[in-house]
């Protein structure tokens, strides 16, 4: 948690670059655990008069308030024109609009594969066709397992539901109810519980994984128009050797190409990934979850092995992010 740039976890990224001499404020972890102290940090940043680093890397923008919040914090402290924050979110549209400065960086791969020592995958032992996990309610994620029951897809689908506080059973997605809470990863009375809070996502995704073909990512946002972004969700299931549909905001799939990924479109049509009629493209996800349902993809397996050395590949994405960086105008 500490302010200067060599206790942070991001200094390596900063070798050779203008961020190396700029302070560092872990924004989230401050902001959602002590804001108290994260006033006091930004007030002392302040009173220094130089460039703040804004570290959201474990993050990005959910919706346009976020950016309104995030230049208000810093206007409240005399930071906008000299705080740069740097976060998972590629569109830029948002950050334009509202002054915040900004940089996106592949945070996402950086914390969540490079940084992991994840195990190996397992081999694949079928008990169904799809897999779909889902944690903290979201309309778009009610309504994939809504349709899923409704369209008599759930007997082929792993799937969870954790969290039990939040109800959308009369979205315009797709109407109905189901089972809650549902867990098949670690047992629990809910997310809202002791047992739910210390819920650890990594203890048996090997085995979740092996067990399914097919990945229904419901990924973190769905209706934003300007929020080009894509979370370990999508990676995991990569990383896992399944094949993803995600259910997410457009452009999503072409920023997984975009970074060298291989998403098998010649198996999985990802053609709902441009449609931004967030309704239209909510039945084409559906539409081919159901044709996938009879197909038995036959990947051959350096393909897999190609995405899983690709995003761990420490030097590579160091690479990637160091440029980034290098190529940041602070004027």
């Amino acid at each position: 948690m500490a302010a200067t740039p060599e206790a942070n976890y991001l200094y390596k990224l900063f070798d050779d670059t203008q961020f190396k001499a700029k302070m560092v404020v872990p924004y989230d972890d401050f902001l959602y655990h002590n804001p108290k102290q994260l006033d006091q940090l930004l007030s002392m940043h302040a009173r220094r008069g130089k460039t703040v680093v804004i570290d959201k890397t474990a993050e990005h923008l959910h919706n346009e308030q976020q950016a309104i919040d995030l230049k208000n914090k810093l206007n409240e402290h005399g930071l906008l024109d000299r705080a740069v924050v740097l976060d998972n979110t590629q569109d830029e549209t948002y950050f334009d609009r509202h002054g915040v400065r900004h940089q996106y960086i592949e945070g996402y791969i950086w914390f969540y594969l490079v940084q992991s020592d994840r195990p190996k995958p397992k081999n694949k032992a079928l008990t169904h066709k799809f897999l779909c996990m889902n944690s903290f309610s979201k309309v778009h994620r009610w309504a994939t397992i809504s349709e899923l029951h409704k369209q008599k897809l759930i007997a082929d689908t792993l799937w969870s539901y954790r969290d039990d506080r939040k109800n959308f059973a009369d979205n315009w997605y797709s109407k109905g109810e189901f089972e809650l809470p549902k867990y098949i990863d670690q047992p629990g009375t809910g997310a809202n519980t002791a047992e739910g809070m210390t819920f650890d996502q990594n203890s048996n995704l090997s085995d979740i994984y092996s067990r399914t073909e097919y990945t229904i990512v419901t990924e973190t946002d769905f209706d934003e128009p300007y929020l080009t972004s894509c979370t370990e969700k999508s990676y995991l299931a990569l990383y896992h050797e399944n094949l993803p549909i995600v259910v997410s905001v457009p452009g999503t799939i072409e920023m997984l190409k975009s970074q060298g990924f291989d998403v098998f479109d010649d198996v999985v049509d990802h053609a709902y990934d441009n449609e931004t009629d967030h309704k239209k493209r909510f039945g084409m996800i559906i539409d081919e979850v159901k044709r996938l349902k009879e197909i038995h993809p036959n990947i051959e397996p350096n393909r897999h092995k190609f995405n899983r050395s690709h995003m761990t590949d420490r030097a590579y994405w160091q690479k990637q992010i160091n440029n980034k960086l290098k190529s940041y105008r602070f004027d």
